[in-house]
Formats: C-alpha cells, sequence, structure tokens
C-alpha cells in the first residue's frame, strides 16, 4: 500500500515539473486556498436565515472567462462573458468570488434544465465593487457602466447593455438557491421575471439581492402556476415592471413565502402607450398565495399610472380576485405609493388576509386599501386561521391608506374591520348606564359602535343605520352586539325565525338614536297566526338544541311574531331591558334553556287561543329567575295568563306580575304546577281571577310557595290554592327556612272568602276560611270604600264606589251624576243621588231631581250615613249670530218713514234665550233710533240671559246691514231758449224756478261730456245739446241730469251754414264704458270716441257705422280714444270690451270656467304665484307649508325682517326663505318643533284658515266674531281646538264655505283653493 501511494506522488511530481512556469504559479495559487471551503452562505459561519449549515463546501478553481461549468462546486477567479446562455443540467453550486457573469446573448444567462439544481453564493460579495447606471431607453434598466452612480459590491449576474434576457430561469422540475451574489441589469421584453424566472420549478432565497431587472410581468422575479419562491433574507429592491409586480409577480395557483429579507423601492411605471397598470410595486399576487412572516418587510415600492383613467391598485402588494395572503410576526407593508399617494396592500371585495400567527411588527406596520371603501357599514379585512386569537395588537399593526377620518379599525372576534360613518358611544345597555354596582359605580362603561345598513356577518359592536326586511332568518356569529337605533329588523316569511342564535354570545340593545319609531323592532311584516316553539318558525328571537347559545337582551322590542324568544335545549336568555309585546302565543318560551329577567317587561303577548297558558312566560323543565321587570297584560285560554311553571322551577325575588288573564280558567296570573321559590320584593297582584294558581304535583300533594329568603314589606303575592281550606282544616300555602321571612301582609287571598293567616314565627303562611264585616269610608270627596272590621283580614281592603258628576254645555237635557262601584259588595239600585244649586255667595240650595238649566251644581249620595259628593257645572252655550235669522225692512228707498229690521232666534234656541232688544248704528258708528234717512245701517241685538244662555250685548253680523236708497229726482229745469248766434250759456238762464223739478230745492250747472263744469262765458253753438246736472239740497235724493239743445238753426238753399248729425253711443255697455265729443256734428267734423275698460277687461271691438251700415275709418290716438271724420249722415258707435287674459295665457291648466280662474289670475297679476314651471299653475296639487307662507308674504308686499331664523330646515338661500322669517316673527306660523318648520309637510285646510286669520289680525283687519256658525256644518266637531276661533271668523266673512255643509278641516288643501281663500279675504 505504501509502495503505491510512493508511486503516484512520484507520478504527480513529474507531470508538475512539465508543465509552463505560469501554469505551475496559477493551480499554485488556488488549489491552496482555504478562503473557498466555506459555507453556502459565502463565509466561515453560517448566518443567513432559513437554513443550518453543518459543513463546509470546498469550491474548484473555475479559470475560464467565456463558459460556465454544468455541475459540481466551483468558484470564479475572473469576470465570464457568455456568448449563450449557460445550462445547468447537475448539481451545480457556484461561488461567483465577487466576479461577474455577463451575458451577451438574448436568452438567460442561467438556465436550470429539467430536474438540475443551481445553488448561487459569494463569499466576496462585499470585496469587490460593480458600477451601474440606468439604460438610456426608458426601461429603467440597470446596465454595467465603469462610471454609473449605482454600485453594486460582490458578483453579479447581467446582461450586455444590447441584449435582453432572463438572469435565471428555473425550468422543469428544476431548483434554484441563492445563497449570495446579485442578479441585476437584466431585460425581458413583453416578458416574465427578468431577474429570475420560475417558470417550472422551485426557488429559494437565502442571501443576495436581485436588483435593476426589467420586465412586463415580474421586474425582480416572476412565479408561475404551481411554481414556488421562498425567501428567507436578502433584498428585492430597484427592479421594474410595465404592468404588474415591480418586484414580484405571483401567478395563479403560485407560491410566494417570504419569510425574511426585504423588498424594497421596485416600481411599475406603465409606459408611454398608455398600457394598463395593473399594480402591485412590490408583489403582485394574481390568484396565487403569498405568505408573509418574521421580519419581512415590503417599503418603498411605487406604482405610476399616467393613463386618463387611473386602474392601477397597492402600491406595496396587490392582491388579486382569488389570490391569498397569509401574515404573521414582525412583517411590515408601508410607505409604498400610487402616483405619490399612499397604498400598501390592495385587497378586493370579499378577500380577507388570513392572520396565521399573531402580529408583532407594532403600531401602523401594515397599511390596507380595500376595492371599495362605503359610506356606512364595514368590511371584513382580515381573518385570524385556526387556532390563532386575535387582540387588539394585532388590530394595531394596521392602518387605512390615506384615511380621512371616516373609517376605523375595529376587531370583531376572530375578524378585523374596517368600518365606516358616524359611530355612536354609549354602554351596551341604551344611550346612558342605568345599573349600578354596589359601590355606586356604573356597571356598563361605554363601548363604540359602528353603523350598518344590512345585518353584520361578523362579531363586533354594530348600530344599524336604516330598517332591515327580508326573506332569511340571520345567524349573528359569537360574539356580535346589535343596537337597533330606532330601526326595525323584519322577517317577510312567516315560516321562519328573524333571529337564530346558533352558537356563542348574542346582545340586543336599542339606544333609539335614529329611526322614527319609539323603539326599534324584532318583527314579522305579517303577524304569523302559526309557528313552532320547537322549531322557531314564525319566532323572533330562537335558541335551539345549541348548548353555548346564548342571547342577552337590553333594549328594543320583539314584537308581531308568534313567539317572542323561543329557547330548547341552550345556554340561556337573560333580560335586562327593552319588551317582549304583541306575539300570538307567548312572549317567551323555555325548555331546558335556563330565563333569567332582571329587568324589562313582558306584556300582551297571547290570546285566547293560547289554550297551553304562560302567554307571558311558558317555562318546562328549567328555571326562570325573574329578578325585576314587569309582566302584564298578557291573555291566555287557560293555565296562567302571565307564567305558566310545567315541571320547572319558577324563582322569583323581584319585578311584578299584573293584569294578566286567562279566559278559560281564570288563572289569570301565574299557574304553578312545580317548584315556585319567593324572597325579596315579588309581587303578584292585580291578575284577572286568580293570580298565583297553586295545584297539586304530580304526587296529589298541594304545591307550597318556598319563601328562600326574607321577604319585603312590600312585597305582595295574591294566592289560590288547588286545595280549598275548611272551617277545620287551613291550607298552607308558604313555608320558611328562617324565622321572620314571611310578614303579614306578604301573602294574601285571591278569594275574599278566605283570609292568609302568617305564623308568629314568620316561617308559615296559610289559608283559612273568613266572612268580612264591611264598614264604609270615604276615600276621597266623591270615593267611598270599604272595609273589613275582622282581626287579621289580608284582603280588608273591600270595593270602592265612585260618584261622577261630569261637566257639560247645556243642551236642555238634565245634568245627571252616575255611581260605579263595580266590586261594592252590596246592591246600588236602592241608593238615591240628591243634587244642590250653588248660590253665588258659595252656598248651596237643595233642588228637585238632575238640573237642566245652566249654573254650577253639586250631587251627593248617601251610604251607611257617609256621603259621596261632586260638583260640576252646566254651562251656558255660546251664542252665535248664526242662531238667529235676520231680515232687513222690505222697502229700502227714502220715502221719509222710518225702517223697521228684524232679528228672530232660531226654534232651537228660542226658548232658551232671554229678550231680544234690536240696535240700529249709521255709517259712522252712531246709535239711531229706526232710521228714515238714506244711508247704510248696521244692526246689533242685545240678549237678555236664558235658560241656557249667558246675556250677550251688541252681538251682530257682518250680514246684518241694510242701505236705505236714495229717492230719485224727476223734472226738468226752466230755461230761455237761445235764437241768435254769439250767445252764451248764462243767456240761457237756467234755473229751478217755475221748473217741474222735484225737490225743487237744489243746484243747476251746465257741464260737459265728462261731467266738469261749463263756465257761464261759454259760448252757444247752433244745433249742438248741451248737458246740465241739478244737485239737490235734500242728501235723500239723487242726482239729475239732462239735455238741451238751446239754439238750432235750419238751413236752406243759399244759406251758409251745414247741418248737425247726432252720433249716438250704447244705452248700455258691459264691462267698459264709452264717450263722444261732440254729440252731434257737421260734416267733415272731427269726432272723437273714448273707451275706458273696467278692471280686468280691454277692448274687444270699436267700430263706427253711418247710416247706410258702412264702416267708417278709425284712427287710434292712444290711451283709448279713437277719431274719425263725420260724414253727412247720423253715425252709431259700437264697442264691445273682453276679459284680459294676457296673465293667464301661459296657465294651460287654468280653463276659464274653473271656479279657481279669477283667484289664479287675481294671483298672478299681483305677483303672488307664477305657477311651478313648463307654463302650468298644478291648481290640485297639495299647497306645502313653504308656499302659503310665501304667497302671504307677497300679499304682504314681501318685507324684509331682522329676526333670527329658528329653524334648522329652511336653508337661507331658499325661495321661501325670507317668508318663513317674516311668518315666524309675526306669530302667523309656528314650527313643527321648536327647531323644525317642515317645509315640504303639506297643510291642512284648519291649518290653512288659521294662518289666514292670524295673517289678518297681523295686517290690522276686523275678525270680530258674528255670522254663519260653524256648529250649522255636520263635521263641525272634527275643527282642531286650536282652529276653532279662526274657522268660525272664515265662515263668518264668506272667505271658506265648505263643501256640502262639510268643512273637512283634516283635509289637504290644493294650491287653487289656497288662491282662492287669498282673494276671497285679500282681494279687496
Amino acid at each position: 500500500m505504501k509502495k503505491q501511494v510512493l508511486s503516484i506522488l512520484a507520478a504527480l511530481a513529474l507531470c508538475l515539473m512539465l508543465l509552463p512556469t505560469a501554469a505551475l504559479a496559477e493551480t499554485a495559487g488556488t488549489t491552496g486556498q482555504e478562503s473557498h471551503t466555506h459555507y453556502l452562505c459565502g463565509g466561515d459561519s453560517c448566518t443567513e436565515k432559513g437554513h443550518t449549515c453543518t459543513d463546509k463546501i470546498t469550491f474548484t478553481e473555475w479559470t475560464s472567462d467565456s463558459s460556465l461549468p454544468s455541475e459540481g462546486s466551483w468558484y470564479l477567479t475572473k469576470d465570464v462573458t457568455l456568448s449563450t446562455g449557460n445550462e445547468v443540467t447537475g448539481e451545480l453550486t457556484l461561488d461567483l468570488n465577487g466576479y461577474s457573469i455577463i451575458c451577451n446573448s438574448d436568452q438567460s444567462a442561467i438556465y436550470v434544465m429539467s430536474d438540475g439544481c443551481f445553488t448561487l453564493t459569494d463569499c466576496n460579495g462585499s470585496g469587490s465593487e460593480h458600477r451601474f447606471a440606468e439604460s438610456g431607453d426608458g426601461s429603467h434598466r440597470w446596465v454595467l457602466d465603469e462610471s454609473g452612480p449605482i454600485t453594486v459590491n460582490g458578483g453579479v449576474i447581467t446582461h450586455g447593455s444590447a441584449n435582453i434576457g432572463w438572469g435565471v430561469a428555473v425550468n422543469d422540475g428544476s431548483t434554484f438557491n441563492m445563497y449570495g451574489g446579485t442578479v441585476c441589469g437584466n431585460r425581458v421584453a413583453s416578458n416574465y421575471g427578468a431577474g429570475v424566472d420560475v417558470y417550472k420549478g422551485t426557488f429559494t432565497m437565502y442571501g443576495g439581492a436581485i436588483k435593476g431587472n426589467v420586465a412586463t410581468y415580474g421586474g425582480g422575479v416572476f412565479v408561475n402556476d404551481n411554481c414556488a419562491f421562498t425567501m428567507y433574507g436578502g433584498e428585492i429592491d430597484g427592479n421594474s415592471a410595465v404592468r404588474s409586480g415591480g418586484g414580484v409577480n405571483v401567478s395563479s395557483n403560485g407560491a410566494f413565502t417570504m419569510a425574511g429579507g426585504a423588498i424594497t423601492d421596485n416600481a411599475v411605471t406603465g409606459n408611454t402607450n398608455n398600457v394598463k397598470v395593473e399594480g402591485g410595486g412590490g408583489v403582485h399576487v394574481d390568484g396565487g398565495t403569498f405568505a408573509m412572516s418574521g421580519d419581512a418587510k415590503i417599503t418603498d415600492n411605487t406604482v405610476t399610472d399616467t393613463a386618463t383613467t387611473s386602474t392601477a391598485k397597492g402600491g406595496g402588494v396587490f392582491v388579486g380576485d382569488g389570490g391569498t395572503l397569509r401574515l404573521s410576526d414582525a412583517v411590515e407593508i408601508k410607505d409604498n405609493e400610487i402616483n405619490g399617494t399612499g397604498s400598501n396592500i390592495y385587497l378586493p371585495d370579499n378577500t380577507a388576509i388570513e392572520i396565521t400567527g399573531n402580529l408583532t411588527g407594532g403600531a401602523s406596520a401594515v397599511g390596507v386599501t380595500l376595492e371599495n371603501m362605503t359610506a356606512s357599514g364595514y368590511t371584513v379585512f382580515a381573518k385570524a386561521a385556526s387556532g390563532v386569537t386575535l387582540t387588539d395588537a394585532d388590530k394595531n399593526v394596521f392602518f387605512i391608506d390615506n384615511d380621512d377620518g371616516t373609517c376605523r379599525l375595529t376587531r370583531g372576534g376572530s375578524e378585523l374591520l374596517i368600518t365606516y360613518g358616524e359611530q355612536h358611544i354609549h354602554p351596551i345597555c341604551g344611550d346612558t348606564c342605568t345599573h349600578r354596582r354596589a359601590d355606586g359605580s356604573y356597571e356598563h362603561p361605554n363601548v363604540t359602535w359602528t353603523g350598518t345598513a344590512t345585518l353584520p356577518d361578523t362579531a363586533g359592536y354594530w348600530y344599524l343605520t336604516q330598517n332591515v326586511e327580508g326573506g332569511d332568518t340571520w345567524t349573528p356569529v359569537d360574539g356580535t352586539f346589535l343596537d337597533l337605533n330606532g330601526y326595525n329588523v323584519t322577517m317577510t316569511g312567516e315560516d321562519k325565525a328573524v333571529i337564530a342564535v346558533s352558537s356563542g354570545a348574542f346582545t340586543l340593545c336599542d339606544c333609539r338614536k335614529g329611526g322614527t319609531a319609539a323603539n326599534g323592532k324584532i318583527a314579522h311584516s305579517t303577524k304569523p297566526n302559526s309557528g313552532s316553539d320547537t322549531s322557531g318558525a314564525g319566532c323572533g328571537v330562537s335558541l335551539l338544541n345549541a348548548s353555548d347559545a346564548q342571547f342577552t337582551m337590553y333594549g328594543g322590542e320583539i314584537s308581531g311574531n308568534w313567539i317572542g324568544v323561543t329557547a330548547k335545549d341552550s345556554g340561556g336568555f337573560e333580560l335586562y331591558g327593552g319588551s317582549i309585546t304583541g306575539n300570538t302565543k307567548n312572549g317567551v318560551w323555555q325548555m331546558r334553556c335556563r330565563f333569567d329577567m332582571y329587568d324589562g317587561s313582558i306584556t300582551k303577548n297571547g290570546s285566547t287561543d293560547n289554550g297551553n297558558g304562560g302567554s307571558g312566560v311558558y317555562v318546562t323543565e328549567t328555571t326562570f329567575a325573574m329578578h325585576g321587570g314587569t309582566i302584564s297584560g298578557n291573555t291566555s285560554g287557560r293555565r296562567g295568563g302571565g307564567v305558566c311553571v310545567n315541571r320547572g322551577t319558577f324563582e322569583m325575588s323581584g319585578g311584578e306580575i299584573t293584569q294578566n288573564t286567562s279566559t278559560g280558567d281564570g288563572y289569570g296570573g301565574v299557574y304553578v304546577m312545580d317548584a315556585f321559590t319567593v324572597s325579596g320584593d315579588a309581587k303578584v297582584t292585580g291578575n284577572t281571577g286568580k293570580n298565583v294558581y297553586l295545584g297539586n304535583d304530580v304526587r296529589g300533594q298541594q304545591i307550597r310557595i318556598i319563601v328562600s329568603g326574607e321577604l319585603s314589606d312590600s312585597a305582595h303575592i295574591s294566592v289560590s290554592a288547588q286545595n280549598t281550606p275548611t272551617d277545620d282544616a287551613p291550607v298552607t300555602i308558604a313555608t320558611a327556612a328562617t324565622s321572620g321571612w314571611i310578614k303579614a301582609g306578604n301573602f294574601i287571598s285571591d278569594d275574599s272568602f278566605y283570609r292568609v293567616i302568617t305564623a308568629d314565627d314568620g316561617k308559615t303562611a296559610t289559608l283559612e276560611v273568613h266572612e268580612h264585616q264591611w264598614e264604609v269610608l270615604k276615600d276621597s270627596e266623591n270615593v267611598l270604600k270599604e272595609h273589613c272590621t275582622v282581626a287579621n283580614c289580608t284582603t280588608a281592603a273591600g270595593g270602592t264606589l265612585t260618584l261622577t258628576a261630569s261637566d257639560k254645555d247645556y243642551d236642555a237635557a238634565p245634568g245627571e251624576a252616575v255611581i260605579t262601584a263595580p266590586d261594592w259588595h252590596s246592591s246600588t239600585e236602592n241608593y238615591v243621588i240628591a243634587y244642590e244649586q250653588k248660590n253665588d255667595d258659595g252656598s248651596f240650595t237643595s233642588i228637585s231631581g238632575a238640573p237642566t238649566a245652566w249654573g254650577s251644581y253639586r250631587a251627593g249620595v248617601t251610604v251607611d250615613g257617609v256621603t259621596a259628593m261632586q260638583e260640576f257645572q252646566i254651562k251656558p252655550y255660546t251664542l252665535y249670530s248664526g242662531d238667529f235669522t235676520f231680515r232687513a225692512p222690505s222697502d229700502l228707498t227714502y220715502n221719509g218713514q222710518p225702517k223697521t229690521a228684524a232679528v228672530t232666534a232660531k226654534d232651537a234656541i228660542a226658548g232658551a234665550i232671554g229678550a231680544v232688544t234690536v240696535k240700529y248704528y249709521d255709517a259712522d258708528g252712531h246709535a239711531a233710533a229706526e232710521p228714515t234717512n238714506a244711508g247704510t245701517y248696521t244692526v246689533k241685538i242685545d240678549v237678555a240671559r236664558g235658560e241656557g244662555y249667558c246675556a250677550e250685548t251688541g252681538m251682530f253680523d257682518q250680514s246684518w246691514t241694510f242701505t236705505i236708497q236714495r229717492a230719485d229726482s224727476t223734472g226738468e229745469p226752466n230755461y230761455t231758449k237761445i235764437t241768435t248766434a254769439g250767445k252764451t250759456l248764462a243767456d240761457a238762464k237756467l234755473t229751478t224756478v217755475d221748473s217741474t223739478l222735484r225737490p225743487a230745492v237744489g243746484a243747476l250747472e251746465w257741464i260737459d261730456d265728462e261731467s266738469n263744469v261749463l263756465p257761464d262765458s261759454t259760448g252757444v253753438e247752433a244745433n249742438k245739446t248741451y248737458r246740465w246736472r241739478f244737485t239737490p239740497t235734500d242728501a235723500n235724493y239723487e242726482t239729475l241730469t239732462g239735455e238741451i239743445e238751446l239754439y238750432h238753426v235750419t238751413y236752406g238753399g243759399g244759406g251758409s251754414s251745414a247741418p248737425a248729425y247726432p252720433v249716438s253711443t250704447p244705452d248700455k255697455t258691459e264691462n267698459g264704458s264709452v264717450t263722444v265729443s261732440p254729440r252731434n256734428a257737421s260734416k267733415g267734423t272731427t269726432v272723437t270716441v273714448t273707451v275706458t275698460p273696467d278692471s280686468g277687461y280691454v277692448l274687444e271691438t270699436i267700430s263706427v257705422i253711418d247710416k247706410t251700415g258702412n264702416d267708417l275709418k278709425l284712427t287710434d290716438k292712444g290711451n283709448g280714444k279713437y277719431t274719425f271724420t263725420m260724414p253727412g249722415s247720423k253715425v252709431e258707435v259700437k264697442v264691445t270690451f273682453m276679459e284680459d287674459n294676457s296673465v293667464l295665457n301661459f296657465f294651460y291648466d287654468v280653463p276659464n270656467d274653473a271656479y279657481y280662474y279669477e283667484a289664479v289670475k287675481w294671483a298672478a297679476e299681483n305677483g303672488i304665484t307664477g305657477g311651478v314651471g313648463n307654463s302650468l299653475f298644478a291648481p290640485n296639487q297639495p299647497c306645502t307649508r313653504a308656499q302659503i307662507v310665501t304667497f302671504l308674504w307677497r300679499v304682504a308686499g314681501s318685507p324684509v325682517v331682522n329676526y333670527l331664523m329658528p329653524f334648522t330646515d329652511v336653508d337661507e338661500g331658499a325661495y321661501y326663505a325670507e317668508a318663513v322669517r317674516w311668518a315666524a316673527s309675526t306669530g302667523i306660523v309656528t314650527g313643527l318643533t321648536e327647531t323644525t318648520f317642515g317645509t315640504n309637510d303639506g297643510c291642512t285646510r284648519a291649518q290653512v284658515v288659521t294662518m289666514l286669520y292670524r295673517f289678518a289680525k297681523v295686517q290690522g283687519m276686523d275678525t270680530t266674531q258674528g255670522g254663519m256658525a260653524i256648529r250649522e256644518f255636520d263635521d263641525f266637531d272634527s275643527v282642531p281646538a286650536y282652529a276653532l276661533e279662526a274657522m268660525d271668523w272664515a265662515i263668518n266673512t264668506g272667505v271658506f264655505k265648505g263643501d256640502n255643509n262639510r268643512l273637512l278641516p283634516q283635509n289637504a288643501c290644493t294650491r287653487a283653493q289656497i288662491v282662492t281663500l287669498l282673494r276671497r279675504a285679500f282681494g279687496k
């Protein structure tokens, strides 16, 4: 053996001697290097994460500068430039030793072929330096440049500046392990993974770096379908992608596990072709899985999207639909951006982060952006994996990207949520806590509640923001707290429960801050008439067959269901507040599920059809513990309207059970067929029939109440027993273990034939036979009561007798008092009620029988020498002018005789009033005797007191007026005929002397066509008529006018003067007038015609016709004047007038025959309304409060007032704002509340009339009452009290006329009706 070794050594020495000197020097320098025997991670100690090195590896020197080995363990001694990619076919471990591998082909620098394994390390990672610069082609790729600004220490794998290709491509079934070195400066156009392309294999990174690589997808690393990339350390930074995954892109079904290292400063850049940018500046997970743990970091990555509509998402991590993101430990994902705005993790809808271990990265280490950030509600963004319990520390690791303050992070059990909208802060028991501990502190602290528009599917504190209705049962998860917030949760299907608590704890409360109801409700939309107590069908809340299910109720209302709360074989139900009411069968039904009631109410459940009993609470095979609250008003067919205990235990230490009914057997309160224990302040009284019924147990033994603790003095329990006592055998109903626990009066008998005796030691209570001895006592002025005088009578209080005498208005019927005594122990049929009348001095005088006349009285009834009395009044009827008939004098023309009017009472009141005196007042308000002279007179009456009416003075009605007309003057004046030219009117000597004028005394004067006085110096023309006017001195006569032709000339042959012809006008014209000047004219004379339309009318036609029927030419001179030239014959002027419809031409929906036509026209002409737009007035549209005050404001002249607007719902910029301000300042309107006006609320007829009435008073109009009484209308009694005075005014003044003798005060008032009322009231 020794010889063989020596022979080998000799041969080796000979070979060395034959080598060249240079070769000998190189070989000698490498084979002896200890530095190339090291761990995979490049040093003499193993420091990298994710692996453990047990043996050092000896690397063989690689000397080629143009090729690489395909297998073995080698280290480089120089830079290697490849003309084609190197294929790794076996196991190759390559130590870069600080040198570069540069690929000058458009291929991958390293191809790891099928089943190959490539391990890369660098023992000289910090000892050498390579310089890079960004390429000038806009791709952001790094290229080698000796003067470049980017420094990379250690060995690199890169491409030449003119070449594109992958750094490392991992192919079929192959493996790439990276411990050191840098893969940088590689680029693939329109392709994937420029640094490392994990195409069909596995890549594990323990150290080193991947930098400055550029691809379309996954600039640093691309992980293809069904491939895996695990990163324990190292860096991926400075890479870029055009569309997605600047650092890493994980494709569908790919897996990326990041247990350490950092992904930083990578970018998704887009390009100039407006390509769609997806995002994921650090990591893009497109349907694959990304698990991040340890101290891994993803920071300072960016996405740039210059598209018009940006689609980029996830500056740090993009998780696509179907993608999975798992986090644990001290990970960080922060300081990443999109277009300069913070964006870290992007999660699509219905995707949540899976937390596989508690997070320890500290506050605000991971930022989150969701696809949809809504206005209210919540989104689950993270869930705990199995076996992980989340804490607030896990929640605090996260923050919301670009939080504007409207979003919050909350923890709900095993989930983390982002919640939106307004928060409520209050305790679980309601708006404020009223529950105090023994030390005085409040039991329930404030918690923060998050709004939701839907029923939440995750744990947490939630409040509803709207009513929720649906056909599916809601199953809350463990740890759900729901605040109804005044809103309802309604089930549309009758065969399901509204809420089913299937496991864990569910708590219900109601702060009642929102909604419109007094309480939020859990209900069915249609109250079920059938259901199931064991399946939950038709129930409000069910707990069925779930031992850990727990329901706690602090507020809200469970109503309108088959059963309110049904529970079987479950954890339990605790009631601290709220109400369970109005359910068809039971309020609460419990079977083998404990029920504790601390407060709240169970009321008005059940019906007479419930034959099982316990309409309030039904308990079987379980315990019902009542510590407080009320069970009342429930109804069953039998066995306990309030509570039925069937093979269970009822423990009562407080609360009250009262006013419950059992119609079939009379056991209205509590029906006990098993154990019933009481203590404390328990109360069971006031139920119909029996309060507590103690039956016999299964052995036939009388059930007894067990007093388990001392009863308070105020505890009262009324009892009946199946076994009735006899004279010799009382029945024990209650026992206590300790003396003094039962006090006298704690137990009373339901039946007055028995009494309860409490033992001296306070340990037992028994029923014994008892006969009452009643005495009558006075309880109050009009109430008598019975009291039993027998000692130890526990039902000593007997019945009550009440004498009621109510005030009434006079109606001619007797005012009778009434005796009510439903539980009185003797007949009241023969009791006599006496009556007395109250005198002015306060004393009383007996009268016979019940009174009928108005006045003050006292009724009394005496029983056993004790009298109950009550005073009452018969109020006099208020007289209205409508109670009288007014008749004006028959002859109302002046004749020198007095005129007499008549005012007589209508038959309905004629016998109940005193004498009526009629008085007259002239136009100045002065009293007058029966009038004689012409003028207008008002009639008032004085009415003496009668049986049913007070005296009235000065009663009047606006219709009680009459006018005596002036008498007509007659005759003609005396005058002197003119016979020669050149005379004046003075020469006519107009006089009353020797005239036929009657009366004979008065003033005479000449007047023109315009009624202006003509001076006496006026020259008299031939053949012209002159008008005269006679004004009598006696004002009781009318003025008289006439015409005279003073000077007539007849023209014959050779004469020089032309004849005058008459110009005739209509004797009467409708809606206007017409005058002419002169009235007679000769041929060729210019005649002027003046037309004057009445208000609201315009000239329709005008024509002048000669004797042959020809129209003469008219010249319009403006202002209603027209001229024509007189022909040689008489002429006739004709005119017609029409309504001025110019204002209404644009209201298409206002026909001219509508009752409201004139009112709309008036309102439009006066600027009160301009319609609703589109040339419409909308006459039948209801008028809002804002519109009516605006109308009134415009009628008033649109005044501006200095008044602070009290209403928050009136926009200062609204058209009606100033109107509301004015109306509020004057008291014309008040708000619906102190701060709410109700701008868009409709107005009833009563409300509108009230506003008009108040406006009339503000305007100083006469609002004195009188005239037609509103009680003459069929529905007078439906007028609200606030509107009575206003409605009376409106009827009396004719503003309001009713509809078929109905006022309809509650009907909505339309726009047409509004303007009609306005015109009637204020149109003058």
